[in-house]
Order: structure tokens, then C-alpha cells, then sequence
């Protein structure tokens, strides 16, 4: 999945924090990651198809370049991040498939298949 955030093509990479939820990169055609798109509160309670969004700082403005992409739609939540606020927004369908496939290699290169 493609995005483009600050004047750059990036690639959407999905993973998962340590707590099990969904983090998002952007990465440059270079491999470089352009930004990391979410912030990991695990106190705050969120759906399994919900992320929070860090779209202040050096991120102003990824979250309306993830909504354009297409694959992720702000609930209209805003919870506290420390001294500033993460949106939350839900995966649609197309983004789930891309978390899917990222857990599944995951547990296959655990297994060491």
C-alpha cells in the first residue's frame, strides 16, 4: 500500500509493538522509514482494528494523508498522548489484510519455516 506524506511516495509497513497492537511505518523508496504514523498506549482501550494515530510534531498532517490513502478512517476519538492528543482511527477492510499478512509471516518466521 502506497501513501504519500510530505512530498514523498511511501510504502505502508504494519506491524505490532510488543503489547500485540498495530503499528504503522512509512518507509521511503530508499528503505529509510519516513515516520513512525502510531503511538503504543496500551492503557487506552481500542478495538482490534483501531490505531492511534500521532499526527502532531514532525507527523502534522499524516493523518489526513492516511485517510486519503484509503485505508484508514477517523472515528472522530481523540484520547491524550502525554502532553499532546493521538487521533484514533480504524483499518478498513484492504489495511486489515495488510496487518493479516504481516502476523502470519511472523508466526512462520517465529517457527523458523
Amino acid at each position: 500500500m502506497k501513501i504519500r506524506f510530505l512530498n514523498e511516495e511511501c510504502d505502508i509497513l504494519f506491524g505490532t509493538y510488543d503489547s500485540g497492537r498495530i503499528s504503522i511505518r512509512l518507509m521511503c523508496a530508499d528503505g529509510e522509514m519516513m515516520a513512525c504514523a502510531t503511538v503504543n498506549c496500551p492503557e487506552i482501550v481500542l478495538k482490534k482494528n483501531e490505531v492511534i494515530i500521532k499526527d502532531y510534531s514532525e507527523n502534522a498532517g499524516i493523518l489526513a494523508a492516511l485517510i486519503e490513502s484509503g485505508v484508514f478512517v477517523d472515528t472522530g476519538k481523540i484520547v491524550p498522548v502525554g502532553y499532546a492528543e493521538g487521533v484514533i482511527c480504524r483499518l478498513t477492510p484492504e489495511a486489515s489484510i495488510g496487518v493479516l499478512v504481516h502476523t502470519e509471516y511472523c508466526k512462520k518466521f517465529k517457527k523458523g519455516k
